[in-house]
């Protein structure tokens, strides 16, 4: 399995030491070149330094563990390998027990290094090729740097992938692979995956795929709908927005749902419908200013022009240099009759965008109106 992380991976061989010994453990190896060298732990040799006792075997098989799971083509494998074989009993199962140990203490390195050297000697085992995912993506989770992040959620979905070389079904590497594309927004891979996980996972995995799935297919209807919105048909956008049920779904979704179903029913001029929507978006995200100003047109055409106030008030709080909500301030100000205030806000207006059609126009309005009341 070709890995990504090698060369982060390679400085952990500082752990060790190479000594050219001669020990009863040594026997497993055979005909060995002149130049061969035994990897050692430094601290098991400091430890031997204050005791009487040699390497045991074990120290001496963990130790060629790490070096092959640190370097996988270390020029001595062969002969690396013949030793562990000979020297212990599955040595695949030692190096993962080892693994395990490490994760237990959070060494995220450790583990995966002991977690390689346990697919190297049996790359049919696929229960350290799942383990070597799923530390991956925590180390992933929990790494400040974003290019290691990066590089070890590559390295997980490569190991993932070797566990359905060995079992297409297998649930669980499914899931991950399934969370996987959607991080990278490969949607249909993403739907593959998660869709096995449903059919073979236990009940708590089929639950977290199904909520997952229902995501998915509401994200797909809701692309295709703004593509709709885009072009003006706003009928076709109204009834696949309507069939996407958005409860159950995670928020920013949800809001983006609500707030494409409010701005449908606003082009189509269903005002009180479009406010009854834009509402719920507001119960998720209050901060909006696109979704406040929306909601002040759809009370403006209702006549309420109070309310119209309210909302454009609050979205040129988060958006205070906006020239379009002034201008749209100012009109509410001179249904409500307050010419004083229409001009304040007209002015403001005027000096973000001197050129603006749409500002001149309501400037002479504005003017009208005050025409009108002096005639008056």
């Amino acid at each position: 399995m070709k890995s990504s992380i090698d060369q982060y991976l390679i400085d952990l061989t500082d752990q060790l030491a190479f000594l050219n010994i001669e020990d009863e453990a040594l026997v497993g190896f055979e005909n060995t070149p002149p130049d061969f060298v035994i990897p050692i732990f430094a601290l098991d040799i400091k430890k031997m330094a204050q005791t009487s006792d040699g390497f045991s075997t074990s120290q001496i098989a963990s130790a060629i563990l790490f070096l092959l799971g640190v370097d996988k083509d270390f020029r001595f494998k062969q002969e690396y390998l013949v030793f562990l074989k000979n020297a212990i009993d599955r040595p695949e199962s030692f190096a993962a027990e080892l693994g395990m140990q490490k994760y237990d203490k959070k060494s995220y390195k450790e583990a995966l290094v002991y977690l390689r050297a346990a697919m190297l000697i049996d790359p049919e085992q696929k229960y350290p090729l799942f383990n070597y995912g799923q530390i991956a993506l925590e180390f992933a989770r929990d790494t400040k740097s974003k290019r290691l992040a990066e590089d070890l959620t590559a390295e997980a979905a490569i190991a993932f992938e070797a566990v359905l070389a060995l079992d297409e079904k297998e649930p669980m590497a499914n899931f991950q692979l399934g969370l996987i594309a959607l991080e990278d927004r490969e949607l249909d891979k993403a739907t593959k995956h998660l869709e096995i996980a449903n059919l073979y996972g236990d009940e708590e995995l089929k639950e977290k795929s199904k909520i997952l799935l229902m995501e998915l297919d509401a994200e797909s209807k809701l692309i295709e709908a703004e593509l709709l919105i885009e072009e003006q048909q706003y009928e076709q956008a109204s009834e696949i927005l309507e069939s996407i049920d958005e409860k159950g779904i995670y928020l920013t979704l949800r809001f983006q749902i609500l707030f494409a179903k409010g701005f449908v029913l606003k082009a189509l001029g269903q005002f009180e419908e479009a406010i009854e929507k834009y509402s719920a978006a507001l119960e998720i995200n209050n901060q909006e200013p696109l979704l406040l100003a929306d909601l002040g047109v759809c009370f403006a055409y209702l006549g309420d022009f109070e309310q119209s106030l309210e909302f454009y008030l609050a979205a040129l709080e988060i958006e205070k240099d906006s020239a379009p909500l002034l201008n749209n301030i100012a009109i509410i100000y001179l249904n409500l009759k307050n010419i004083p205030k229409a001009k304040e806000y007209i002015a403001m207006a005027k000096e973000l965008a001197m050129d603006d059609e749409i500002i001149d126009s309501t400037i002479l309005k504005i003017r009208k109106m005050e025409e009108q009341q002096w005639m008056s």
